[in-house]
């Protein structure tokens, strides 16, 4: 095998799966098998993956199952089950792209011996909408970040992350039991980007840059349902209740207050559009509680929601509009 990266894609909608494979088969470094693991989906992929098949080297498998409409994980896992046992594995997307030099600075960086001991690699990342204009800067990562130091990072909104930017060692992944699973793969890559890096930490790759999309079709995007903001956050609590598990286990230190772990995931809450104050409030209620916190961090928290709240207003009026959902 001359090459030691897998880029794997767990495809499903066609919308901006071209736009990804242009990405892709603009690499200057073509030293990488692209496989395509397509979910039984309504759309033509194979039509699209056959125009790009003369430029990359391409291993497509259409599954007779649609499973990544009930377990996300379950359609990763037999996406990765199509590869050749290559070193390093990217799990990428159908709608997020990739700078031509991501292929090639991974390369250099593994070749220069940098990577020597560690099994995490990131690429720094720009959110973009559905016409790719960026949504908001780049939150950029350290060059190298501790296990203990990400999840704090990410709790405290200090960077951004998502699944798409992180290339793992296959070794690595299967010794920790692979990914670490949570209802609507939510918090997986989080929990399973802390399993990796408790030994080597995570190491980005600086120049190139990922694009991921924030379309309104993913799962991220969803902030209107009722049913997906429940289940959101009962993955949350159940990746706090893993991350203090982990962290005693391994004897790291968890330097987040439960009130940040709690304001934390009312992120979704607060963004859903489904949802009236009154309930927003109840969550953070509901979340305080199942954290186990006293009154005086609980009314931290509501306070918080207040004046989140108190800015959207202001926010709504200096855009001259209303929110429908305030006060109801």
């Amino acid at each position: 095998m001359d090459h030691q990266l897998a880029i794997v894609i767990p495809a499903y909608k066609a919308d901006f799966f071209e736009a990804t494979l242009i990405s892709i088969a603009a690499q200057t470094d073509k030293r990488f098998v692209l496989y395509i693991g397509d979910d039984a989906s309504n759309d033509d992929l194979a039509g699209i993956v056959a125009r790009f098949r003369s430029e990359i080297s391409i291993v497509y498998h259409r599954f007779g199952e649609n499973v990544g409409g009930r377990d996300l994980v379950a359609h990763w896992e037999r996406c990765i089950g199509l590869t050749a046992d290559e070193e390093w594995v990217w799990l990428f997307s159908d709608d997020d792209t990739m700078d031509t030099g991501c292929v090639a600075a991974f390369y250099d960086f593994i070749e220069r011996g940098v990577a020597s001991g560690v099994d995490l690699l990131h690429f720094d990342l720009e959110v973009v909408d559905g016409s790719g204009q960026r949504i908001w800067p780049v939150r950029k990562f350290p060059l190298h970040l501790k296990s203990a130091a990400f999840f704090a990072a990410r709790v405290r909104s200090e960077i951004h992350s998502t699944v798409v930017e992180f290339i793992f060692r296959r070794s690595k992944w299967q010794h920790e039991g692979g990914f670490e699973r949570f209802d609507l793969a939510w918090f997986t890559d989080d929990a399973t980007w802390t399993k990796l890096s408790r030994h080597g930490g995570i190491h980005t790759i600086p120049g190139p840059r990922v694009y991921w999309r924030y379309s309104g079709q993913n799962i991220s995007s969803l902030h209107a349902s009722r049913d997906v903001v429940d289940r959101k956050v009962q993955s949350g609590l159940d990746f706090m209740a893993w991350v203090q598990n982990y962290f005693e286990q391994y004897g790291l230190v968890d330097s987040t207050s439960s009130v940040e772990k709690a304001t934390y995931l009312m992120g979704v809450p607060l963004s859903s559009t489904a949802l009236s104050w009154k309930e927003k409030l109840g969550y953070a209620q509901f979340i305080s509680r199942q954290l186990g916190m006293f009154v005086f961090g609980r009314v931290r928290v509501m306070l918080y929601v207040y004046i989140f709240g108190l800015r959207q207003l202001v926010r709504n009026w200096l855009n001259g509009s209303s929110s429908d959902d305030v006060g109801s």
